[in-house]
């Protein structure tokens, strides 16, 4: 399995800069992400729609927030060793490409 652990990191943009914590575990060869949400978003829930692999180092999560209901947020998060990198593809604006920034794992 791809990515296991505890991972730190940040986007930003024009409109919201913030950071988050995403712990990934084998749940009976099944992923689970659990999304620590920073204190301005506790409100917000994240959906989780599917977790596929796409070659032995990237894994791409459709996700969708409760604050923005019917839009599918796609993230792309490539890991080599204790490092993060990636993008998240928003359903707003287009097709906004935000890049992940500063990834690393923290446990």
């Amino acid at each position: 399995m791809i990515g296991i652990g505890k991972w730190e990191a940040s986007v930003n943009t024009m409109m919201f800069s913030t950071s988050g914590i995403i712990e990934i575990k084998d749940n009976g060869g099944k992923y689970e992400f659990i999304y620590n949400v920073p204190e301005r978003f506790k409100d917000v829930k994240v959906k989780i729609l599917s977790i596929e692999e796409e070659g032995t180092d990237t894994l791409v999560v459709k996700a969708e927030f409760s604050i923005l209901p019917g839009k599918i947020f796609e993230v792309h998060a490539t890991f080599n060793g204790d490092t993060l990198t990636g993008f998240i593809k928003a359903p707003i604006m287009g097709s906004m490409k935000v890049k992940i920034k500063n990834g690393h794992r923290i446990g």
